[in-house]
């Protein structure tokens, strides 16, 4: 990986980063009226997110396996 790219992706980890801080901040901030009690534990909607992507992940890897034909299924 060339230098450009190297810091390209180290500049877009970063902007990622201070935009979930950003987001963990704000959940502090902003007045919200909630519908059930777990909302209002702060970073309820970061967790939240992050564990449904975890969630994702691991069922799209199950997934996978269920569906997955051969390599050469289809012939050469």
């Amino acid at each position: 990986m060339n230098d450009f790219k190297l810091r390209r992706l180290k500049t877009g980890t970063l902007l990622f980063a201070i935009g979930c801080v950003v987001a963990l901040l704000l959940d502090a901030a902003i007045d919200r009226h909630l519908d059930t009690e777990m909302e209002g534990i702060f970073g309820f909607y970061c967790l939240f997110g992050f564990f449904a992507i975890v969630v994702l992940v691991i069922l799209s890897r199950v997934l996978r396996r269920i569906v997955a034909r051969e390599e050469h299924f289809y012939g050469d």
